[in-house]
């Protein structure tokens, strides 16, 4: 599979804000008080990215984080839940768009055993990372992304690692991520982080 980098588009903040604003709305209705942050390389001004926008969101109760997932269902996103177990204080959803409009997506879950949905036949529009705010998980995507944005040497060193990465062919995306995985640790670390 080919993953599709373009050059940075300046309608992603706008896309993020007014997507922001339906989730804080839907979010303040079942009363789950959270933080939100446009996150990955869509979030960063002069970034080629992957045209899906990253959005990360802090909870302050672990309770929440169940909570959430009647309220991104009922805002059109598919609850990924076949990574709980790898990443047990993560909810993911995407939401997506097909590529020919008579295809539709029926399902509201994807789970262990599931299929995700196939790139060749679905955009995906925006990934949602659930995560309390006090974790590991949370500091570190803000900190790379405000990292990224102050620093054009990394910033430009990433988007060559990017472009070089989509040029390959890949079994699945969670594959070519993995290989974004050395130069994102090497940043973390120059943060201080483990």
């Amino acid at each position: 599979m080919q993953i599709e980098i373009t050059e940075h588009n300046p309608y992603w903040k706008l896309t993020y804000q007014k997507e922001e604003q339906r989730i804080l709305n839907a979010l303040k209705i079942a009363n789950i008080p959270t933080k939100i942050a446009h996150i990955g390389s869509t979030s960063v001004l002069d970034l080629a990215a992957k045209p899906t926008i990253d959005v990360l969101l802090g909870l302050k109760k672990e309770a929440d984080l169940e909570a959430c997932i009647p309220v991104f269902k009922k805002l059109g996103y598919v609850y990924i839940s076949k990574y709980n177990a790898v990443m047990p204080f993560r909810r993911f959803f995407i939401k997506i768009k097909p590529i020919n409009p008579l295809q539709k997506w029926k399902k509201k879950e994807v789970g262990p055993e599931d299929a995700m949905p196939l790139q060749q036949g679905y955009n995906r529009l925006f990934h949602i990372h659930v995560v309390q705010e006090d974790t590991d998980f949370y500091a570190r995507h803000l900190a790379f992304r405000n990292h990224l944005r102050k620093n054009i040497e990394d910033r430009q060193a990433y988007e060559a690692l990017k472009l070089h990465l989509a040029s390959l062919d890949w079994e699945s995306g969670n594959d070519y991520s993995q290989a974004k995985s050395t130069f994102i640790n090497q940043v973390m670390q120059k943060l201080g982080f483990d």
